[in-house]
């Protein structure tokens, strides 16, 4: 019906006929909606590189050595004035090392080193998986067990690629800013407001329908979530 028209005749025959134009958009948008809802997302964050030196290093790890094949993150602590070579300090990190290296998913923690002047030190976290393969919950553990010997004499941070996938930018009041943001601007580009809502409402639909056909086509395709997590 479409295929012989042209972008202006398209675009006329929309305006003509935009009940139905906006009323397939509305049912596209939710039957996509409630076919994602549907089905459980199938995302697949595991990443290989067949017949590479890299690949079949890490193959090798795994199979020879599966305890050292997982992420290695960093726990780091930072005291004033070389506290942490102290007894008191001291006796507050051991056990919660001790605590962390008992955690689902963590194969070992190091003992910790500590720099000359005694005011930093960091831990070592082995995990059995890579950091993108790893439930959010045994990371947040980790990083909530750690946090536990926080104090105002002791600083306590994570670092490392399993810890930075709890950081995942989420579409959260940043992205209702960036709308309103668009939204003025548009406001004062066009001066109407059904010019401004045009664009936006476009926007929004084909996200919408978009998000739902990617959670839709995970069933049958290979697809990566973002690489970061909300913490």
């Amino acid at each position: 019906m479409f295929q012989n028209l042209s972008p202006s005749a398209l675009a006329r025959w929309s305006i003509v006929h935009r009940r139905v134009v906006i009323g397939g958009w509305l049912l596209l948008l939710v039957l996509g909606v409630v076919a994602a809802r549907g089905v459980s997302d199938r995302f697949d964050n595991g990443l290989a590189l067949p017949k590479t030196d890299s690949q079949r290093a890490t193959d090798l790890l795994e199979s020879r050595f599966p305890r050292a094949a997982g992420d290695a993150d960093q726990i780091v602590f930072a005291a004033g004035d070389g506290q942490l070579t102290g007894a008191v300090v001291r006796a507050r990190v051991a056990p919660v090392l001790a605590r962390v290296a008992r955690l689902p998913h963590v194969t070992g923690v190091s003992a910790l080193a500590i720099s000359r002047d005694g005011s930093v030190g960091f831990a070592t976290v082995r995990f059995d998986e890579q950091g993108d393969a790893l439930p959010d919950q045994a990371i947040r553990r980790v990083v909530d067990t750690a946090q536990a010997a926080a104090s105002p004499r002791l600083e306590v941070e994570l670092n490392g690629n399993a810890i930075e996938q709890l950081y995942r930018p989420s579409p959260g009041p940043a992205t209702a800013v960036g709308i309103i943001a668009a939204a003025v601007i548009l406001l004062l580009s066009f001066g109407s407001f059904t010019a401004m809502g045009l664009p936006i409402a476009t926007a929004l639909f084909g996200l919408g329908v978009s998000s739902g056909l990617i959670v839709i086509a995970t069933q049958v395709l290979t697809i990566r979530t973002s690489p970061s997590r909300s913490l």
